[in-house]
């Protein structure tokens, strides 16, 4: 959300991977070779749509293979390219993070899509 111009601390983040049989194999052999195997992760739990997590808030991280109102690729061409860190990285774009928001039965992430429409907005302005 920070990356689309809506500052509010999060407990985690959120990793959106695409659901196939091979790129299920391909992340779980990267969280194994960054040394964060486990007895639940395999392939198929990525393949079935589910997904898992690592850490504790605020430093907890979320792999999915689904979310919410957005299907991975339709929502791969409208990506953000661009840096985490050093590293670079796809970001979501801010229509479908604001359509994922919306789709979420919380009340924080239906205050987020809100939130994420005004910034939208902002930056549609000439001087935004």
């Amino acid at each position: 959300m920070i990356f689309h111009g809506y500052m509010r601390a999060t407990k985690d983040l959120d990793i959106l991977i695409r659901r196939t049989p091979e790129n299920s194999k391909r992340a779980v052999a990267a969280l194994e070779e960054a040394g964060f195997a486990c007895p639940d992760l395999n392939p198929e739990l990525f393949a079935s749509g589910k997904g898992i997590t690592f850490g504790e808030p605020p430093l907890r991280v979320d792999i999915l293979s689904d979310i919410r109102g957005v299907v991975f690729e339709e929502a791969w061409p409208r990506r953000e390219i661009s840096r985490f860190g050093p590293h670079p990285a796809n970001y979501i774009g801010l229509d479908d993070l604001i359509v994922n928001k919306e789709n979420v039965a919380r009340a924080q992430d239906k205050a987020d899509a809100q939130k994420l429409r005004l910034a939208r907005d902002r930056k549609s302005q000439p001087d935004g």
